[in-house]
């Protein structure tokens, strides 16, 4: 069965990178056996990349806060939380990941098991520290997809309050997905214009859009600039 949404590649361009230890290819990915364990190992892989300082953990309430990333695990949010308490038990199991418990808190917090976290898990054993201290900026997701705000100054140019107010309006009509799609279609062809991107978002609410059968390339793209579309292309 193929999957309902399909990826459509890594974007070019200035990205951010996740670095993950080489053992975790040639020893810890050989051993995982479930997809929920695997999931929360690499989240809390890139959460903790984006914390700063010596001292970085990750509280089981910020990944359940988390809700585009507990919905991979489920629509349903109990299973989901079912789930993903089900894959920090086995992270945990495993060895992958600690969890540190402070009395009386009705929060857990998570390490990777990596040197800083074993100095930090000794230190928490001998009483020196304990989680829940720190000032964390908030991490998640939902954070760091791009709204349609970055998409239009990352793709078009300058943002001005009345594009701003057609942003907004376009937010509320399409969803964000539908709006990736049109601004990479528009970088594709070469037409950078919010008019053209906002006619293609037309086409697919009248007449609807094919997930399933839709080519995300170079190729597939082209159809946007003949037909009705070719009026917002100056040649």
């Amino acid at each position: 069965m193929a999957p309902q949404n399909k990826f459509t590649g890594f974007p070019s361009g200035k990205v951010s990178f996740t670095p993950v230890p080489d053992p975790f290819f040639t020893d810890l990915l050989t051993q995982v056996d479930d997809l929920a364990e695997l999931k929360v190992i690499l989240y809390l892989l890139w959460a903790l990349n984006q914390r700063e300082g010596d001292i970085r953990y990750l509280a089981k309430t910020e990944m359940q806060d988390d809700k585009t990333w507990l919905s991979s695990f489920s629509q349903d949010e109990a299973d989901a939380k079912r789930l993903l308490e089900a894959g920090i038990q086995k992270a945990v199991q495993r060895g992958a990941v600690f969890l540190l418990h402070v009395d009386g808190s009705k929060d857990e917090y998570y390490l990777v098991n990596t040197p800083r976290s074993r100095s930090l898990l000794e230190a928490y054993q001998e009483g020196k520290w304990q989680p829940g201290m720190e000032k964390f900026l908030p991490v998640g997701l939902d954070l760091v997809k791009p709204n349609v705000f970055k998409l239009y100054e990352q793709n078009i140019g300058a943002l001005t309050p009345m594009m701003a107010e057609y942003l907004k309006a376009a937010e509320n009509d399409y969803p964000l997905e539908w709006i990736e799609e049109a601004f990479r279609i528009a970088v594709v062809n070469n037409v950078r214009k919010w008019n053209y991107i906002q006619a293609i978002l037309r086409s697919w609410q009248e007449r609807g859009r094919d997930d399933e059968n839709r080519r995300d390339t170079q190729e597939g793209y082209r159809k946007y600039l003949e037909g009705e579309y070719a009026r917002f292309i100056e040649h």
